[in-house]
């Protein structure tokens, strides 16, 4: 991989991180029916990183920043910056993973049998259902830590090697 390459991946990664904090992360979804298949009431709210938290967002972003910015430094630092430009990356898609799986408390999701003061011998049957889908935002953000973190190791790659002082070192010097 070229060393431009690994730019635009690193770059673009860090786009995709930036972009997955702001696009829909859950769906959650609430319905509530008087008698069999007629719908009485049903919501649906959208909700973005920003919304369920504040400070995962703000590392993220800050995370796919200075990863995006480490690639771009001197030869001389590119073997440790690239290293950490990619473990910043294995950092972005392990969240993004974890959030994949654990879903946030976004409110009720159990029977409603005391919502309405129907009385169970009414003729009306009521049920309810509530559930939270995954949206794209986890998706877009393993992306992009997928992308800076294969920069970040195309970065290293491209390194030049350091010479190990010792004997040959100060030969040559001589």
């Amino acid at each position: 991989m070229t060393l431009r390459t690994t730019h635009v991946l690193g770059i673009l990664g860090a786009v995709a991180v930036f972009v997955a904090t702001a696009i829909t992360w859950y769906t959650h979804d609430v319905s509530v029916a008087a008698h069999a298949g007629q719908v009485g009431f049903s919501s649906s709210k959208s909700y973005t990183l920003w919304d369920i938290t504040t400070l995962a967002p703000v590392l993220l972003v800050i995370a796919a920043a200075v990863g995006a910015g480490l690639l771009f430094l001197p030869e001389s630092a590119a073997r440790t910056a690239g290293s950490v430009a990619a473990i910043l990356g294995v950092a972005i898609a392990a969240y993004c993973i974890v959030r994949m799986f654990e879903f946030p408390d976004l409110g009720r999701t159990g029977a409603v049998d005391g919502l309405l003061p129907v009385s169970s011998t009414s003729a009306v049957s009521l049920a309810a259902h509530a559930s939270t889908a995954l949206g794209a935002g986890p998706f877009v953000g393993l992306l992009g830590g997928a992308l800076l973190s294969a920069s970040g190791l195309g970065v290293v790659g491209e390194a030049p090697e350091t010479a190990p002082m010792g004997r040959s070192a100060s030969a040559t010097a001589g």
